[in-house]
């Protein structure tokens, strides 16, 4: 299952959002969740998250400006001083695979893109604007020196 959802709780209420991968529980906030694959991601962003349980690990409470991540069994914590980036029809990353900005990418149009094998190692850093599946592709392979080519619902990226 994939999932990105934006949450905004009463104060003093308690909510819960279970996901495959773990348990958010919140109190009077508003946060962000993204669940896919092998990984978990809860921003907040006002107030107060009172505990993730993520497989067998827990983090108890984190206020707002901060996130936890859980990729692959393994924490990542941060400040959060972003928005929440797709909110505003965009998405930054920070030296991560083509491969997992490309399956950000699948998921937010809902297209395949196949990466030529030789490049799957590349790593990116920088904003996608997502505004159409063209410039979301054509913002990732430039920086890159990548080409793509779109044939009808499958993006191709590689040197070509």
């Amino acid at each position: 299952m994939r999932v990105k959802l934006f949450f905004e709780v009463i104060k003093g209420s308690r909510f819960l959002v279970n996901t495959e991968l773990g348990q958010v529980e919140v109190l009077g906030t508003s946060f962000n969740v993204y669940a896919r694959d092998n990984e978990l991601t809860v921003i907040c962003k006002t107030g107060k998250v009172r505990s993730c349980i993520i497989r067998w690990l827990e983090r108890n409470g984190f206020n707002s400006c901060q996130m936890v991540s859980f990729v692959n069994d393994y924490w990542k914590e941060a400040q959060n001083d972003q928005e929440i980036t797709w909110k505003s029809k965009k998405q930054i990353f920070d030296k991560s695979k083509i491969s997992f900005v490309s399956k950000n990418l699948e998921g937010f149009y809902g297209k395949k893109i196949k990466i030529d094998p030789s490049v799957d190692t590349l790593l990116f850093s920088g904003q996608i604007s997502l505004e159409s599946l063209e410039k979301s592709v054509d913002e990732l392979t430039w920086p890159l020196r990548l080409k793509y080519k779109i044939i009808e619902d499958t993006v191709y990226i590689g040197k070509f």
